[in-house]
């Protein structure tokens, strides 16, 4: 920290000594109206104040969004969904930045939502606000909720409106405040998920099982159901509907039986609500599109520990045809844990093969789209590591992150040994690049996110628009973000500390480059931070 950010860190810790209204136990700083958390601007300069929401600090894109509701759906459901795209760089040159902003004390509490075009969203109890992609207020706002509260989803309608998920009902409300005609439309009321965003415009909700059923239906841009819709699924939703390059809309659901285990199965619809020929398709437990369009299928085959948790016997990975069955060269049976499937831009499928646990060593498999392995692969992590695990809960399958796999075909996997913590890069023969691997300094190690609950997700590496690659790090409850090279070194303007007291709860990639990356307190307060590519 520079002398002039210590002195504007003074600044925002003194205040006007009249305004002071509390000092929450554990964190250093009083909380006053209009201030949440004060944080520290990568760049000089003090804003003018204006009514109702009051700018700190300007260009360092970091915004105080308000406390976090600890073990909330608020946070995991705002703050981990990953974008299907990067989201574009918000800011016009000509604009002047007034980030970061601090929101009225009615958003306390509550967690925002970043549009693609840099518009910030926030609800409270009440009402929902937005500001522009310079931090300005939208004329017309805050607006009163236009749904049962509370506000569980934001999204983006393909003309780039906001969707607003309540308990029961899914509103559309236009850039100006207004809620569209036709909207809000009840969707259960028994609750539901979604909005997913179709391509074409048309919005996909599933309603929560009731007497073992799930209602899945099809909107169109006008709120008005599609014809064929709704449709009768049986059992929950697991993860995230999949759609295919002809319109097919692929479901994963696991059904319950009174008789014996839960099984699951995937539902296949055309775009009119027809159930294609061979579904629902049994024996799987997820599915995925690759770039080509192929539908890849995946099962684990589990059994108890003796400490109460799940080991993976086998993972059995498939394309299916049109048909529903296994194309000529599939399944592919793997003895022991794998990952879910990361896909290269030909098709090629590569996965992480181990149980994630450090003190054995792990590997990456590649297959081509005739489900052969690829030569030169499997190939062992280097330093006996093993890829990070992909989950810390004990109730769960113990398999590893999937690789994740560059713009230009590079397979970065992130792994951990008993003696140090690194990440290989390899490319499409299973050849180690130059410069790699990259090994994690002493003392730091790959940080988990903390999205309002003890043991959140594990942040995999995040491959930027520019070809960086970005690790999030932790020390004695310090956050660094880092950014890495093609020959795995620091990128100019890297490492960064991420504000004290603050830990990260999640990320994604910006057009330009750069990286957004969500932050909570003990307090607990939250914080959006954007970087550009180079650290500014």
């Amino acid at each position: 920290m520079n002398d002039r950010e210590s002195q504007l860190l003074d600044l925002l810790r003194q205040g006007p000594p009249d305004e002071t209204v509390g000092e929450p136990p554990g964190f250093p700083v009083s909380i006053r109206p209009g201030i949440v958390a004060p944080v520290v601007a990568r760049r000089d300069g003090l804003l003018n104040s204006r009514p109702g929401l009051r700018p700190l600090l300007s260009l360092s894109v970091m915004l105080v969004v308000g406390a976090a509701l600890a073990g909330s759906l608020l946070l995991p459901r705002f703050a981990t969904t990953p974008l299907a795209t990067p989201r574009p760089t918000p800011l016009d040159s000509a604009e002047v930045s007034q980030w970061p902003v601090a929101l009225p004390p009615e958003y306390g509490g509550m967690v925002g939502f970043s549009a693609p075009d840099g518009s910030f969203y926030v609800a409270s109890t009440s009402s929902i606000d937005a500001l522009d992609a310079a931090g300005h207020q939208r004329v017309g706002w805050p607006i009163s909720l236009p749904v049962d509260g509370p506000v569980l989803k934001f999204a983006i309608a393909s003309d780039g409106s906001l969707l607003v998920a309540g308990f029961s009902k899914l509103a559309d409300v236009d850039p100006s405040g207004k809620v569209r005609i036709g909207w809000p439309v009840t969707i259960s009321t028994s609750g539901f998920d979604g909005p997913f965003v179709l391509s074409d415009g048309r919005i996909l909700v599933v309603a929560a099982p009731e007497g073992g059923l799930s209602l899945v239906s099809l909107l169109a841009p006008t709120g008005a159901f599609i014809s064929g819709w709704p449709r009768i699924v049986q059992g929950r939703l697991v993860g995230q509907p999949a759609v295919g390059a002809d319109g097919t809309i692929s479901f994963a659901h696991a059904v319950a039986s009174n008789s014996g285990p839960t099984t699951s199965q995937i539902t296949v619809f055309d775009e009119a609500g027809v159930e294609q020929k061979g579904s629902p398709i049994t024996g799987w437990d997820g599915v995925a599109f690759s770039p080509q369009g192929d539908m890849v299928v995946w099962s684990h085959e589990t059994s108890a520990t003796s400490t109460g948790g799940l080991s993976v016997r086998r993972t059995r990975i498939a394309i299916l045809g049109s048909d529903g069955h296994p194309r000529i060269g599939w399944p592919r049976d793997i003895v022991g844990p794998a990952s879910v499937p990361a896909f290269a831009a030909d098709g090629t499928v590569y996965l992480s093969l181990g149980s994630g646990e450090i003190g054995s060593t792990g590997s990456v498999l590649a297959l081509d789209r005739d489900g052969q392995t690829k030569p030169g692969f499997p190939v062992s992590l280097p330093g006996r590591a093993m890829a990070l695990s992909s989950t810390s809960q004990p109730q769960e399958p113990r398999m590893s992150l999937p690789p994740v796999v560059g713009m230009d075909g590079t397979v970065y996997v992130a792994g951990m040994s008993i003696t140090q913590s690194l990440v290989a890069a390899l490319d499409q023969t299973g050849a180690s690049l130059g410069g790699w691997p990259y090994v994690v300094p002493p003392g730091q190690q790959f940080a988990d996110f903390v999205a309002g609950v003890p043991n959140g997700p594990r942040a995999n590496p995040l491959v930027g628009q520019t070809g960086l690659l970005f690790l999030l790090l932790r020390e004695n409850g310090e956050d660094t973000l880092v950014a890495l090279d093609r020959e795995g070194r620091d990128a100019p303007g890297w490492p960064i500390a991420v504000p004290h007291g603050m830990l990260v709860t999640a990320w994604s990639a910006l057009s330009d480059g750069g990286i957004e990356v969500q932050c909570t307190s003990i307090t607990p307060a939250t914080v959006v931070l954007r970087y550009g590519s180079a650290g500014q």
